[in-house]
């Protein structure tokens, strides 16, 4: 009769592996120890030697999750064993773990190579472009590789680190099979349910690598404002997962607009309808000139060379505003400001998403419908020829990003960085002892970043262009925070959904992003800055966790503010700010209000121009002006035709189809299958 085993092999069998699993965390660890004496600038590195000590922290985790998931079917074959008895099977099972084990770190050695040489070509970890090995001419690609002459050197360092990962697994292996011979030594029932849970328990958090909302692969903490310190920590492994999983969704989102537009190769005619022009006055050989504008030559700004701020608030809905009163407090200091400057409250953003309205903000375009989103595609690394930051870069200002977030989020320092930023500050760069929550820096140390960003060497106007987080779930705000009066009134009460607890810290966390808000721009105001710096604030998006929208209210469904301050020497005589408008009008408008003379390439429209037709639209199909609205699903082709009830809220009322809305709707599929190849036209373009 076989021999079974017991809870005592299975318990042995673990204490033997963990210590197999530790040699290769720190194998991992010395990798990147490695890594960083290879690639580190050490005079860029000085008084951030914390910085990298978190780094390689941080790495530690990383390389955690790799090794979890690589001994999660460990695990669950050892316990199946152990249910099953038979000591046949674990010693078959010892005999196959030899292989798995070499195999497996085998292959993640082979991707933290790759990943080395990926760094030394593009300074970035695997990303969507590694994709391009298999697209271009991949023989070529090996050839070159091969003739390399580091090629042989780290060849033999992979073969010899390979034989190593044999020999310690065929020694692990043949020392779990003899475990059969041991004596056995009997456990409590207690001791056996409790090790199970911890060692479940164990697995599951070094596989999630984080006890926070989310894994740690997910969002990761910015530790540094050094760029390189931030990306020491990732490892190939977890940025191959990143690059594939872009690559499954862009393949279910790789949509020709142009096509499903009915723009099929004739962009000129896209470009005429959007224009508004014959398509003969569209430049046949460089039909993007036509999207080229200039802004009038203007001596006070010639004289002034303002500073221009630029600001995109999370999730900083339109509709909350209007519930605003003395003992219901949503605006905080903001409130003096909206009431003294510039308010459009008939406002779009370009999406649904933050990183929707940082691409149509920062490129200039609208956020294109079925598409995946820029920065996880290819499209990421192209430098574009609408970005935002070209005027004022050709015009001799210093361009800043400053974001309360992690810069690694979305690859967002790849995208910012190809799009001509000078200095790119994440909450890695925030003061020292700024409070955050997972999102990133809450949002008065981001203030205090752009202000101090904003007086530095004062020698060139600057544009900074600034997103906060803080107002954004779990919906927190720092413990030195006093919340003003927020009296929930009837009139509230009876439009809001979920539990009230709820909602107030909802209101809280939205009132605190305000007050911060207004505090900084009051500073601005009152300093030496207030005669010469424009301020424009918009929300990325709105939110939906307050209240219900039904097809009456898809504008307040989707509504964010824009919001302006121009110094007294430039304002204009007359503003309408009852215009409609959306993201990518924003970056004209300040174009138009801060440059003199200056070209640029973008598809929106200066919002201050009262001689041009003004629309606001989304990617979710949504166009609306003063003549009514429309709402159009592309990938099913349904149409709905509205108009409008002439309030504040701009409530919805269906009708049938007119001629002014018919038109918006051919601008609206225009503008998408022209934003379509206007990306994708760039990429091909920068590769030459």
């Amino acid at each position: 009769m076989e021999n079974k085993i017991d809870f005592s092999v299975v318990f042995n069998t673990f204490l033997k592996l963990i210590p197999f699993n530790i040699m290769f965390l720190l194998f991992m660890s010395l990798f990147r120890l490695v890594f960083f004496f290879y690639f580190a600038n050490f005079s860029e590195l000085k008084d951030l030697y914390d910085d990298v000590l978190q780094a390689f922290i941080l790495g530690i985790r990383f390389d955690l999750v790799v090794i979890a998931v690589i001994n999660y079917l460990v695990t669950i074959s050892i316990l199946i064993i152990w249910a099953v008895k038979k000591e046949s099977l674990f010693i078959l099972w010892g005999k196959i773990l030899k292989w798995y084990y070499f195999f497996l770190f085998g292959f993640v050695f082979f991707i933290l190579f790759v990943d080395f040489a990926f760094y030394s070509y593009f300074k970035d970890h695997i990303n969507i472009l590694i994709y391009g090995f298999f697209e271009d001419d991949t023989r070529a690609l090996i050839s070159t590789i091969l003739k390399n002459p580091k090629f042989p050197a780290f060849l033999l360092i992979f073969l010899t680190i390979l034989a190593g990962i044999y020999y310690s697994s065929k020694r692990v292996s043949k020392s779990l099979q003899q475990l059969v011979y041991f004596p056995r030594k009997p456990f409590k029932t207690y001791f056996k349910i409790v090790f199970i849970a911890l060692l479940i328990c164990a697995q599951a958090f070094s596989a999630r690598g984080s006890l926070t909302m989310q894994p740690i692969f997910s969002i990761y903490e910015e530790i540094s404002s050094n760029d390189f310190i931030n990306k020491l920590s990732l490892n190939g492994v977890i940025a191959l997962r990143k690059a594939i999983k872009y690559r499954m969704e862009s393949a279910d989102k790789n949509v020709d607009l142009a096509k499903s537009l009915g723009y099929q190769k004739n962009i000129r005619e896209a470009l005429a309808d959007f224009l508004n022009i014959s398509e003969e006055k569209v430049n046949e050989k460089d039909p993007v000139s036509n999207l080229t504008q200039k802004t009038s030559k203007n001596k006070i700004i010639e004289q002034l060379r303002p500073n221009v701020i630029f600001i995109v608030m999370e999730s900083m809905g339109t509709k909350l505003l209007r519930y605003n009163r003395s003992d219901f407090d949503m605006l905080g200091e903001l409130k003096k400001h909206f009431d003294q400057d510039y308010v459009f409250y008939n406002f779009l953003p370009a999406g649904l998403l933050t990183v929707h309205a940082i691409e149509s903000l920062v490129l200039n375009i609208p956020q294109r419908p079925l598409s995946l989103e820029i920065t996880q595609s290819e499209y990421a690394y192209a430098k574009y020829p609408f970005t935002l930051t070209l005027p004022y870069k050709k015009a001799g200002y210093e361009t800043i990003l400053v974001y309360g977030g992690g810069l690694n989020w979305r690859d967002l320092s790849t995208f910012f960085s190809a799009q001509g930023f000078d200095k790119l500050l994440g909450e890695g760069s925030m003061e020292k002892g700024s409070q955050k929550n997972e999102w990133g820096v809450y949002d008065e140390y981001l203030f205090n970043a752009l202000y101090k960003e904003l007086s530095a060497n004062d020698k060139k106007p600057k544009f900074i262009f600034a997103l906060t987080t803080g107002n954004h779930p779990p919906y927190l705000v720092p413990d030195t925070y006093k919340p003003k009066p927020i009296k929930m009134y009837d009139e509230f009460r009876k439009v809001i959904n979920g539990d009230e607890k709820m909602v107030s810290q909802r209101l809280i966390t939205y009132q605190y992003a305000n007050q911060k808000l207004g505090e900084f721009i009051t500073k601005v105001k009152n300093s030496k800055f207030g005669k010469n710096t424009i301020i424009a604030v918009t929300g990325d998006h709105n939110f939906w966790d307050i209240f219900s929208y039904g097809s009456k209210d898809l504008f307040n469904k989707y509504s964010v503010p824009f919001y302006l301050y121009i110094p007294e020497k430039l304002k204009p005589k007359k503003v309408n700010t009852k215009v409609f408008g959306s993201h990518i009008d924003i970056m004209p408008t300040l174009y138009n209000l801060s440059l003199s003379n200056a070209s640029y390439i973008a598809m929106g429209k200066n919002m201050l121009d009262q001689k041009l037709p003004h629309f606001a639209y989304n990617s979710e199909g949504f166009i609306i002006s003063e003549k009514g609205a429309v709402k159009y699903d592309i990938k099913d082709n349904k149409i709905h035709f509205y108009k409008l009830d002439n309030t504040l809220e701009n409530k919805l009322i269906s009708t049938e189809k007119s001629s002014d809305l018919d038109k918006m709707l051919g601008f609206y599929k225009a503008s998408m299958a022209i934003a379509d190849y206007l990306i994708k036209g760039s990429k091909k373009s920068s590769k030459k």
